[in-house]
């Protein structure tokens, strides 16, 4: 799914956005600005690149999984779903760990291991 806006005869390609609803309505957030997800019962957080507060929407992770897949979002874990261009490092000891760039340190699911491998390898 890819945003287009027509103006004239000309057709402009826009950077991928998704609408995040939340308590007030919906935000309007770039797709690559979004560096993790994080399930929180019903709830899921969104975090920003250079925001401090997450956004909350009322809406599960997995609603946005399908979404973001196709924009090297990969689930590692039940409670979270990163973007793998905003992932530094991924560490086997301790059954698995995913650095991001802000250096937290996210828990992997054994299930999801391989999953996560072959992405980050350039696998489909």
């Amino acid at each position: 799914m890819t945003a287009f806006e027509y103006t004239s005869d000309r057709l402009y390609l826009l950077p991928p956005f998704i609408v995040i609803p939340d308590a007030e309505g919906g935000q309007f957030v770039q797709v690559a600005d979004i560096t993790r997800c994080e399930a929180d019962g019903n709830y899921c957080q969104f975090y920003i690149v250079g925001d401090e507060a997450a956004i909350i929407s009322a809406r599960p992770l997995r609603h946005f999984e399908s979404l973001l897949s196709m924009y090297g979002f990969v689930r590692i874990h039940d409670s979270h779903m990163v973007n793998l261009n905003y992932a530094v490092r991924y560490d086997t000891t301790g059954g698995g760990k995913l650095k991001m760039y802000n250096d937290e340190v996210l828990p992997v699911a054994n299930l999801r291991r391989t999953l996560l491998i072959s992405k980050m390898m350039g696998y489909r």
